[in-house]
């Protein structure tokens, strides 16, 4: 994978400003769009073209916080074989699963109150856990072993979080 950081011109970091993101990725599209090489030979305009996708792509990775950290891992030098297989802990299962219960009682109930209420107690535990992989790379050198570990659990927190969230926000009464 290409370095999406160097990609868009940001410090690799994982607290990026959305705005600065945002901006980054409109300038670099600008300059490498393919319609401005109109008249231009095909390969120039291919190249172009290869050019915008990769910008796409690393501004995709770098929004998703998941992907950030992963490529974050890379820059560091740790691929994603580095992190410790990391089984959710037991705790945190039966609170996913007491969610999950309760997600499905609400939209059979239609009970909109319940649900506003899973959805923010998950954005709250999501915020949380980002806040746990900006600490995590706070420092810009390879991660510890503990490090690793600690990345690796607040990820798969992250990914359960975000597949809730997904599911639970495309309810409709």
């Amino acid at each position: 994978m290409n370095d999406p950081f160097q990609i868009l011109g940001l410090p690799a970091r994982f607290d990026l400003d959305p705005q600065e993101l945002d901006a980054q990725h409109r300038q670099r599209s600008l300059v490498a769009h393919p319609d401005r090489l109109r008249g231009r030979p095909a390969l120039e305009r291919r190249q172009a073209l290869s050019l915008a996708m990769t910008i796409n792509e690393a501004h995709r990775a770098l929004r998703d916080p998941i992907s950030r950290a992963r490529a974050l891992l890379e820059v560091r030098g740790h691929s994603h074989a580095d992190l410790p297989e990391k089984q959710l802990d037991p705790e945190h299962l039966m609170l996913t699963l007491e969610r999950r219960e309760n997600l499905r009682e609400a939209r059979s109930e239609k009970d909109q109150k319940r649900l506003a209420e899973l959805l923010a107690e998950v954005r709250t535990e999501k915020a949380s856990v980002i806040e746990v992989l900006r600490a995590a790379f706070e420092d810009s050198g390879k991660l510890s072993e503990a490090g690793l570990a600690q990345v690796a659990k607040a990820l798969s927190e992250l990914r359960y979080a975000e597949r809730f969230l997904d599911e639970a926000e495309a309810v409709d009464f």
